[in-house]
This record gives structure tokens, C-alpha cells and sequence, in this order.
């Protein structure tokens, strides 16, 4: 039997699977988009296999099944089909184009349902883009928009810019003048090794001349050029040929036009280097040049160090602002051009032909972004948004540098502040602050009195808490009662709660507070001797500038304080028993120790300089009584000798003016002077009230007191002022030094050297020299060492004038006692020279090493002076020796009978006159005619001693 014949399809139906035919086509799939059938679409195969034996029949329902799975199942197998079947069979054509046109109707009806998705869709899309078009405005709309809001950004930039550049100089200013409060001279404490080598003396070997400066910085400085040409120049010659830069080339090439390039390039070309480097250290020399000046002088150093200062934080301070916001300002310029040429483009140049679109960034939930942005495919012009991003990044760090610049002086000064109140700081930086002083401060004070009747009572107390004032407040004037202040100490750090600080200290009979109503919450405490305290128990009270921080007694209704950041208080201690010494006062210091520099002399701008020299004060402790004093009473009750005695001297201050005052000894009456120290400062207070400079040495009665020559000095020389010195300790006596007058202006050139020299006291071999001592061999070896020394230095090398030399001494020189050398009419010769019965020579070595003049003082009724030759036939002038005489009433003044009316106080004046290298000198009387210059002589002109 023959298979049946296979039906053609017809071109606009679908070709049927040949492997998944079913009847059951339920699921189309309508994501295509060309109106295909998916792949998915499962179609019922023609298969070739037989049917079933259970489908076979030969009812002639079989052609009228209701589905096509029953007409399909009712085909039985092949190997039972019958001849019905066959004539069955007749009837499948009809059937499978039954089928086919089933399956053609569900393709179309696929499609149609397709067809209606896809429309739905494409309504949905133009629906959602005319919304999204209704509510975005329109491009020009935009483009006004953002143009507007650009220019509206770029002036806002613009008027921030400038009122910052207004402002920034008013803050460098007040930045300026804030820093500079903290300058506080801290030398001595903070750089004790510049402070040696300022103040020492020129033969001492930490004394550093201009000369010695240049020469150790010109070791490092060529040490490091031949090195730099060495390993640089030479073995590197051939890179450098090649074009790699050095600084030999940089200079070869950037000074070609300048007048040291054109010079150096026309020497030899093998001349270059070494002319470069020449030129460099010619630099270098020319920069160390000033530093001495700057040195040793003051007020130069510290201008220098100011204007140092002041551009280096002034630039500091705004170099970012500068920079930054120049930057920021050209950027800022930049983008105001790119928005002017911006604007005025024409409107086809945001069309899609330039590449600029307006676009929306659409999220991954597909909503709409409502930022906008300007996109460029790459005609556009970046520079906008690198200017915009350039700007703002200058502003973020300009912003950030005053920010922390802001914090970190805000963080200093709450842990200062903190500190100050709490102590949160360790000790070692604590004690830095420029608040706080490192000593001790007083907690508490007290006067202990004792008797020698009362074997219970003492004077000492507790020592491991109480430190005591050695100063009997009786002077020692009472066989059997004698005080002291006793004063309790701490250190701050050693401060409990306990410890109160004291603040002020008064003396009075009656509460303070009766009449002071602003002592705060502190109440006064009372204390023996009338003293009355005020303390406090706050914690930063010890860094207070009010706080106590030493206590002392001077004695006398007299009594000065001349010690700088010291008080004396106005009344003196009240003692349980009257005493005929002199009364007892507390003088109290606030906060740290002041620190007191040595003045540096200078010849007047008219080329001038004067000297006064006092001799022979005689200051006593209390007022003092008079000896010989002419006239006797000057219209008071009773003549009081210190009080005279510096009446005197301040007057003849305030007439002559003089550029320095030398004290030639005996200015403290030791017999009388049962604490020094109050002599001492009356006699440097007149000094330090005036401003002017003074130099002390000692007589042979200034350590027969209550305190020897070395405490004497180490108290006089850090006076305001004062220029002594203890001298070096290797040579004998105390008081041994030099004293440089500079020339007029800023010069460091010595036009003027002064040396002073200590006579001792009285002869150590009385049995074969009597009378007073005499100058030693170590101290005639350090004159002469040091003469020769300083002539051969710069500062006397470089003086373009005569220079003049002269020396000061207390005991005069044996040659004194040469009648044949007094010149008539020079002054009062009413005693014999009490000089020392050993001659050492030291005449000799002044005229060796040539010295002027010498004055010396001791003996109070001689003024005269005395002009020393040489021997031989032809004698010519060799030294000046003159008297000052007595200036002080506590001294003896004179022999009445043999000066007539007596002896009047006086003082010597020598004026310098360095334009014609000329010494005058002169007297000056305490009584009669105080404005006469008396016995006035010429002794050296042009440099060379003249006889009058």
C-alpha cells in the first residue's frame, strides 16, 4: 500500500514543525517584533508511524470527530489496516487541510493580538515623551537659565574675591602685630652662650672679632665650593657638555646680561668657574660684613631681626592667599571670557550638529534624573569646567590653610590659658612660657625676734621651711634684742593645696582693708613687725605678675631700691624696742628677674665724649653724718653726709651731662655702712634715674662693711647701666677691665679705650711696706697683654682718627709723690701722697703701652695734676697723673689749718674732644660757684701731652 502523497503549503502559510505537530497550540509568544511566530510555538509533526489498532474503525463518525486529536488517534497501525481502512484513508487530505487551516486561523489571530500590544505600547511611549516634553522647558529656556545662573555665580565669586583681597591686609597686620608681643628678652637664660660671647671681654676666648667670624665661615664655605667642583665640575664634565644644567651654567646663563656676567664672560673661558666662585664668596664676605653690627649692637639686631620677622610671617602668612588667589583670580577671568564668547554664540550651536545636547540620566528604576548637565562631544570647550574646578579647588585650600591656621592658634591659647589657671602642661614646658618665671615664689613671711636674756627664744627658725634674711633688723646696734624676716619659699611645681600665694605685702598698724576696698576676696593677714599680707590659694596666682618673688631689707629712712622690677615699701618695719640704726625696710619683687644689659658707649655726633669721675663718696647706711664739711651747717639743723653727698652729685649731673660716670672708689664708707648694700644703691640710683652709664672700682674701704669686694661687684654690675665687671679671676684684685668708647653713630671701631684697675686696700707686708697696697704683677701682665692685643684688632686697627687711651685708679701711683712733676695752678695739694711704699712698676708699663692720663682718687684734699717725663737730657712728656678729690661728705675734707675757709667738695670732669684727639679737664665745686669750670687745662692735644 503507498504512502499518502505529501501536500504542498501554500506560500502564506506557516511551515509546520515536522517533529512537535500537536494539536495543542496555546502559548505565542508576542516579543518579536518583525510579526514572526516565536520559537517557543509548539506545532502538532506528521508522523509516519501507524496508528493504533484501537483507532481503526469503520464507523462513519470517523470522518466526523469533534477534534483533531480524536481524527488523528482513530489511524490504526499499519500492519491492521483493511480495506476500509484504505478506503478511509481517502478522506485524510480533507482532514489535514481541516487542520492546516485551523493552525493558520490561531497564527493570525497570534499576530493580530501582537499588533495590539505593539500599538498599546507605542501609545504609551508618546505619551510619557509628551508629558516629559509638556513639563521640560524648552532649550533656549534653559540656556537663559544657566546663563544667568553662571553670571550670577561669576560676580558673586568675583565681589568675594575682592572684599577678601581688602581684608587680607588688615589681617596681616593685626597677624603681624600680635606675634610680635611675643619678643621678651630672655638672652642671658635662654642663650647663655650668645650672651657670653657678647659680653665678654676681647682677650677672652669665647670674644669673636669680625676678622675671626670671616675666617670660620669662610672654612665651611670653601670646603663645600671645592668640593661642589670637585665632584660636580670635574668628574661630570662630559654630562655637563652634553647640556646637563649646573649652577656654573645657570649663572654663566642667567647673569650673561648683567654687568658681573659680561665682566666674568670676557675673562678666559677656563677663567669662569673660578671667577664665579670668587664672585659667590665676594657675596658671601659681603653679607658677613654687617652681622658683627648686628651682633653687637642692640638695637640694629634687633631691628634686623624685626623686619626679618615681619616679611617672613608677612609672607607666610598670605602666601597661600597669594598665590592661591592669584591663581583663583586668573581662573576666575578666564571663566567669565569662556561665558561672555558662551553667550554669544549663535542658537544653531546647540543643535545636534555641534555635538551639545540636553540630556536626562535616567535611574536604574527608570526615573527621571531632574539635573541637567551641558554634554559636549568634543567641539565644545572644556576649559569652563577646569577653570570652575580649578577655583574651587584654590578657594578649598586657601579655606583650609586659614582654617587650620585659625585652629592652631586657638589650640595654643586654650593650652595656655588652661595652663596658666590649671597646669596642664609638664614642667619643662611650663617653665618656657614667657607667663611664668622658673624661681620661687613667697608663701609666707614673718619676723622672728629674740633676746639673750630669753635663753627660749631664737632667731632661727624651722630651716627646713623657713629661709632667713641675714640682715639683723637692729643692725647689731642692741647687746640684746635682735629680728629677722624669715620668709617660707616653694618652687611652683612643689605647691600644695595648702600653700597660699602671696600677692601684695603692706605695713601698717591697722588692717589694710579699712582703707583699700579692692583687695578682691583675699583678706589681709596680720604678721609681727606690722606686716600685713595678702594671700590667695588660686592655682595659676604663682604665674601672676603681682605674685612675691623675693623679699629683701634696706635699711635707712634714705634707702633706694635700684634694682630693676623691685618695690621698697613706703614704711619701714615697726620692731617691738627703739634702736638708734637705721630703720628697716622690705623691698619685694613681682614675677621674674629683669634682665639688664650692658651699655655700649659712642663718642657724641659732635665728636665729643665726657667723663666724670667721683671719688671718694664715702655713702654710709642711713643718712650718714658729715666730716669737715664747708659750709658747716648750710642752713639745716644737723648735716646730713649722704644726703649732701648725692644733692652734689645729681646737680652736677644735670649741668655737665656727662656721657659716662666713673666711680674711683670708696664709694661705700665701710665703718659706717653696716649693710652695704643700701649704700650701694643710693650711690648707682642718681645714675640709673638719669640714664647714664657708670664704671666702678673699689677703694680700700668699700669691703671694710658687711660685704667684700667680690658680692660688692657681683651686685653692682647687674645694676641697670652699670658697666663694671669683676674682671678675670686669674689676675689678682677685683675690678680689673676695660671699657671701649665706639666712635660717633653705629661705628665698632674704638675710638676711646678706658682701663680700670683694683689697688686692693692696705699693704700685705706692713713691717717693710707700709701703708696700702699696690698694683700686682698679674694685673700689670693683663694690662699690657691686653693693650697689645686690642691695638692689634679691627676695631682699633679701622679707627681713622688718633685714638686715646686712659686709666683709673683708686691709690695713686708712688710717682705721685714727685713734687718737681706738679703743675703749678693745676689744683690743691694739701696732703701728701699716700701711695703705696712698693712700686710695681705699673707707671712704666702705662707709659709703655700708651696710656695718657691715669686719675686715681684716695687722698681727699688733692685735686692737682702732675705731668711724669722722661729722663735724660732731653725729657719729653710721658703721663698725666691727676687727682679727682673728694666729693663725699661722709669722708674726711680737708686739714683747716692748712687750707684756708677749708676744703670744698668737688669732682673732675674730662671731656675728649675726638676731632682734634684732645683732653680738657676741669673741676667742679659742691659750693660757691658750681657753674665755674675750675683750674680748667688742656693736657693733650693731637694725640700727644702738652704742658700748659
Amino acid at each position: 500500500m503507498s504512502k499518502p502523497a505529501t501536500m504542498l503549503r501554500p506560500n502564506s502559510e506557516p511551515l509546520l514543525n515536522n517533529e512537535s505537530l500537536s494539536p495543542d497550540i496555546t502559548r505565542v509568544s508576542t516579543s518579536s517584533s518583525n510579526g514572526s511566530l516565536s520559537t517557543g510555538m509548539k506545532t502538532p509533526p506528521l508522523s509516519s508511524s501507524p496508528p493504533s489498532p484501537a483507532s481503526l474503525s469503520r464507523n462513519v463518525s470517523f470522518a466526523e470527530t469533534n477534534t483533531d486529536q480524536e481524527d488523528w488517534e482513530s489511524i490504526p497501525p499499519l500492519d491492521r489496516l483493511t480495506v476500509f481502512d484504505l478506503l478511509d484513508n481517502f478522506a485524510l487530505p480533507q482532514r489535514l487541510e481541516r487542520l492546516q487551516n485551523k493552525l493558520s486561523a490561531q497564527t493570525e489571530k497570534v499576530r493580530r493580538q501582537r499588533e495590539k500590544l505593539k500599538a498599546s505600547g507605542l501609545n504609551a511611549k508618546d505619551r510619557v515623551i509628551e508629558e516629559w516634553r509638556r513639563r521640560l522647558p524648552p532649550p533656549d529656556e534653559q540656556l537663559d537659565k544657566y546663563r544667568k545662573r553662571m553670571r550670577d555665580s561669576v560676580d558673586r565669586l568675583g565681589t568675594r574675591w575682592n572684599d577678601t583681597k581688602a581684608v587680607s591686609a588688615r589681617e596681616k597686620v593685626s597677624f603681624i602685630a600680635g606675634v610680635m608681643n611675643i619678643f621678651i628678652n630672655f638672652q642671658r637664660q635662654r642663650f647663655p652662650a650668645i650672651y657670653a660671647i657678647r659680653y665678654s671681654s676681647p682677650e677672652s676666648p669665647e670674644h669673636y672679632s669680625l676678622w675671626a667670624m670671616m675666617v670660620w665661615a669662610t672654612v665651611p664655605y670653601a670646603v663645600w665650593q671645592l668640593a661642589y667642583h670637585f665632584l660636580i665640575t670635574v668628574r661630570r664634565r662630559e654630562k655637563i657638555a652634553a647640556g646637563r644644567p649646573t649652577s656654573f651654567t645657570w649663572l654663566r646663563k642667567s647673569y650673561a646680561n648683567t654687568l658681573i656676567g659680561r665682566f666674568v664672560l670676557s675673562l678666559p673661558e677656563n677663567w669662569h668657574e673660578p671667577a664665579f666662585m670668587f664672585v659667590q664668596y665676594a657675596y658671601a664676605l659681603g653679607t658677613m660684613v654687617p652681622c658683627p653690627l648686628w651682633f653687637w649692637y642692640r638695637w640694629l639686631s634687633a631691628s634686623f631681626l624685626l623686619a626679618v620677622f615681619v616679611w617672613s610671617v608677612y609672607n607666610g602668612a598670605t602666601y597661600y592667599i597669594d598665590v592661591f588667589g592669584t591663581r583663583f583670580q586668573k581662573e576666575l577671568e578666564q571663566l567669565k571670557k569662556d561665558v561672555a564668547q558662551w553667550q554669544g554664540l549663535p542658537e544653531t550651536a546647540l543643535g545636534p550638529d555641534n555635538g551639545s545636547t540636553v540630556t536626562r540620566r535616567q535611574g536604574n528604576e527608570g526615573k527621571v534624573d531632574d539635573m541637567e548637565s551641558l554634554s559636549s562631544s568634543g567641539k565644545g570647550n572644556p576649559h569652563t569646567i577646569d577653570s570652575k574646578n580649578a577655583a574651587a579647588s584654590g578657594s578649598a585650600e586657601v579655606r583650609t590653610f586659614i582654617q587650620l591656621g585659625v585652629l592652631t592658634c586657638i589650640v595654643f591659647l586654650l593650652i595656655f590659658l588652661l595652663d596658666n589657671r590649671f597646669r596642664v602642661l609638664p614642667d619643662a614646658i611650663h617653665n618656657a612660657l614667657p607667663a611664668h618665671h622658673p624661681g620661687l615664689v613667697i608663701t609666707d613671711i614673718t619676723v622672728a625676734t629674740c633676746s639673750s636674756l630669753n635663753i627660749l627664744s631664737t632667731c632661727k627658725l624651722d630651716s627646713s621651711k623657713w629661709h632667713r634674711i641675714d640682715k639683723d633688723l637692729y643692725l647689731s646696734k642692741r647687746w640684746l634684742n635682735h629680728a629677722y624676716i624669715h620668709i617660707r619659699r616653694k618652687k611652683e611645681s612643689e605647691l600644695v593645696d595648702e600653700d597660699r600665694v602671696i600677692l601684695d605685702i603692706r605695713i601698717s598698724r591697722q588692717d589694710p582693708s579699712v582703707s583699700d576696698k579692692n583687695h578682691g576676696d583675699e583678706r589681709w593677714e596680720s604678721r609681727s613687725g606690722g606686716i600685713w599680707l595678702r594671700r590667695t590659694a588660686k592655682r595659676h596666682a604663682s604665674d601672676s605678675a603681682k605674685a612675691i618673688t623675693a623679699v629683701d631689707v634696706l635699711f635707712g629712712s634714705d634707702a633706694v631700691e635700684a634694682r630693676p622690677g623691685w618695690e621698697m615699701l613706703n614704711r619701714p618695719v615697726i620692731l617691738s624696742s627703739a634702736s638708734e640704726a637705721p630703720e628697716p625696710h622690705l623691698t619685694v619683687r613681682r614675677g621674674a628677674p629683669v634682665t639688664v644689659e650692658r651699655p655700649t658707649l659712642h663718642v657724641r655726633k659732635d665728636g665729643k665724649f665726657k667723663i666724670l669721675q667721683v671719688a671718694d663718696l664715702h655713702l654710709s647706711t642711713g643718712v650718714g653724718h658729715c666730716r669737715d664739711a664747708v659750709p658747716s651747717g648750710e642752713g639745716r639743723e644737723s648735716c646730713e653726709a649722704d644726703t649732701r653727698t648725692l644733692e652734689f652729685v645729681g646737680a652736677v649731673l644735670d649741668r655737665e651731662k656727662p656721657d659716662l660716670v666713673v666711680l674711683s672708689g670708696d664709694q661705700v664708707n665701710g665703718e659706717t655702712a653696716p649693710d652695704a648694700q643700701s649704700a650701694v644703691f643710693k650711690f648707682a640710683e642718681p645714675f640709673i634715674k638719669r640714664e647714664i652709664p657708670f664704671a666702678t672700682i673699689f677703694g680700700n674701704h668699700d669691703d671694710e662693711g658687711s660685704l667684700g669686694r667680690q658680692d660688692l661687684m657681683q651686685l653692682i654690675q647687674y645694676l641697670p647701666f652699670s658697666l663694671s665687671l669683676s674682671g678675670e679671676a686669674s689676675v689678682e684684685g677685683v675690678g680689673n677691665y676695660y671699657v671701649e668708647v665706639l666712635a660717633r653713630g653705629n661705628s665698632k671701631h674704638s675710638a676711646l679705650t678706658l682701663y680700670l684697675l683694683d689697688t686692693h686696700g692696705y699693704s700685705p707686708d706692713e713691717q717693710q711696706f707700709k701703708g696700702y697696697d699696690w698694683l700686682k704683677k698679674s694685673q700689670i701682665d693683663w694690662f699690657k697683654a691686653t693693650s697689645q692685643r686690642l691695638k692689634a684688632t679691627g676695631p682699633h686697627l679701622n679707627y681713622k682718627h688718633l685714638h686715646l687711651d686712659m686709666a683709673f685708679i683708686h691709690i695713686p701711683l708712688p710717682e705721685y709723690r714727685n713734687k718737681e712733676d706738679v703743675i703749678a695752678n693745676s689744683g690743691t695739694s694739701a696732703e701728701t701722697p699716700t701711695a703705696p711704699g712698693f712700686n710695681s712698676g705699673f707707671k712704666q708699663a702705662l707709659v709703655d703701652e700708651g696710656v695718657l692720663a691715669v686719675s686715681c682718687g684716695h687722698d681727699h684734699v688733692n685735686d692737682y695734676c702732675a705731668l711724669s717725663k722722661s729722663e735724660g737730657k732731653d725729657p719729653k712728656p710721658e703721663l698725666w697723673m691727676c687727682y679727682a678729690g673728694g666729693a663725699g661728705f661722709g669722708g674726711y675734707g680737708g686739714y683747716g689749718h692748712v687750707i684756708e675757709g677749708g676744703y670744698q667738695r668737688r669732682v673732675r670732669v674730662f671731656e675728649f674732644d675726638m676731632n682734634e684727639a684732645r683732653i680738657t679737664t676741669w673741676k667742679v665745686l659742691e659750693h660757691g660757684d658750681t657753674k665755674k669750670k675750675i683750674d680748667e687745662m688742656i693736657i693733650v692735644d693731637g694725640g700727644k701731652m702738652v704742658a700748659p
